[in-house]
């Protein structure tokens, strides 16, 4: 079931990403909001431990399954928690 999930999020995020791309919009945000972006979501209860990949640590999202540090910086991201604890930067 975890799966289905996971593939949902994907899909979704990659319909995000082609829709950005068509609109000519920027795809990151600033260091600045990927930064407030992080810290909430280190402070979040949802929050999956880190994980090692090729000896590099990465945080997870618990509810979606995203590594954070990719996710904070993409404009079209937004936090999958119910209400969002940030938005997407469109």
């Amino acid at each position: 079931m975890k799966f289905f999930k996971i593939f949902k999020y994907l899909y979704l995020d990659f319909r995000a990403f082609l829709y950005a791309v068509q609109q000519g919009k920027k795809l990151r945000v600033t260091n600045e909001i990927a930064n407030q972006r992080m810290e909430i979501c280190k402070n979040c209860e949802n929050l999956n431990q880190e994980f090692k990949i090729f000896n590099y640590k990465f945080l997870r999202c618990g509810i979606c399954g995203c590594i954070l540090r990719a996710k904070t910086k993409l404009t079209f991201e937004n936090c999958p928690d119910n209400p969002p604890k940030w938005k997407s930067s469109f």
